[in-house]
């Protein structure tokens, strides 16, 4: 009785916990995001832009934009109308246990290199770092 459409980002920002110039850092992604002078030397290179303001900026710009491009964006506006439900990412630091760590752990049990319970515990070791 759900709809199953998902908003899914082509790409994430984020700032790494150790980043000396966290302030810096998060204003660079929101100028990225949100700007409409970033939205003006971005153009479409990244794919859609993410956010309203920008895409109607650049719309606005008088930017030569494909017709590809123009379409795109429509369907992108358009498809953001609907209620959609936010893609999850996974545990922070997923990135690397998730398709790496777990693949070569899950390799070794295939080959008989390791047991079952000991590719469980390198794998909570792994989590636990």
């Amino acid at each position: 009785g759900e709809s199953g459409d998902m908003a899914r980002p082509g790409l994430i920002f984020s700032i790494a916990k150790n980043c000396k110039h966290v302030d810096e850092a998060a204003r660079f992604i929101e100028w990225f995001t949100t700007s409409p002078e970033a939205a003006k030397i971005l153009r479409n290179c990244r794919g859609v832009l993410p956010t309203t303001t920008q895409r109607e900026a650049l719309l606005e710009s008088g930017e030569v934009l494909s017709e590809t491009d123009k379409k795109v964006m429509a369907v992108v506006d358009e498809s953001l109308k609907r209620e959609l439900k936010t893609a999850y990412a996974g545990p922070g630091g997923y990135g690397d246990l998730g398709p790496i760590t777990l693949s070569e752990i899950g390799q070794k049990i295939a080959f008989g290199l390791i047991s079952v319970e000991d590719g469980a515990e390198e794998f909570m070791e792994a989590i636990n770092k």
